[in-house]
């Protein structure tokens, strides 16, 4: 049960790190499902361990192994909360922000990049609404759309190697 203990707080945290490292990767919002079912199971089954760990604490001569094994164990623990909130900041890098302060609705709203884009119908008046999607780019990206019949098409941002932390638009 010792080395249970052990070999399961380093399988926690190298298939924990795994998970992270692809979700810093790829961004993919799929990972965070994948982790907080992850850290489900790795809770119950490390607290599992851990409670055997300090039954055995009291009737086993061997302190020092098991402690061994228990220190291991709620190591995971902060490691596990410094990479929930890595998760949360890399989860931020994508989100894209906009509000309508013109006091009429916005039609045909397209964001432009290289040779891909992403397009909205309309935004209602002081309607806040926000996207999440990873945007590599050396070109500028622009936003266009129609206001009262008129096209316009204005500079959003300047080449980033990513998308910037939470960026906020007024299109006014």
């Amino acid at each position: 049960m010792i080395k249970l203990g052990k070999y399961t707080a380093i399988i926690s945290l190298v298939l924990g790190t795994i998970i992270l490292i692809h979700f810093a990767i790829t961004l993919d919002r799929d990972d965070i499902e994948i982790g907080i079912y992850y850290i489900s199971i790795a809770f119950c089954l490390n607290a599992t361990i851990l409670i055997s760990l300090f039954l055995m604490a009291i009737w086993h001569q061997n302190y020092k192994a098991i402690l061994n094994a228990i220190t291991w164990i709620l190591i995971n623990i902060p490691i596990a909360l410094i990479y929930f909130f890595i998760a949360i900041y890399f989860d931020s890098l994508t989100e894209l922000k906009f509000t309508n302060k013109r006091n009429d609705v916005i039609k045909n709203v397209t964001l432009k990049w290289d040779n891909d884009s992403e397009y909205w119908d309309e935004i209602d008046v002081d309607e806040t609404f926000f996207e999440r999607f990873k945007i590599q780019t050396a070109k500028p990206i622009s936003i266009e759309y129609v206001y009262k019949n008129r096209k316009i098409t204005e500079p959003l941002l300047y080449p980033y190697s990513s998308f910037p932390v939470q960026y906020k638009y007024d299109l006014k």
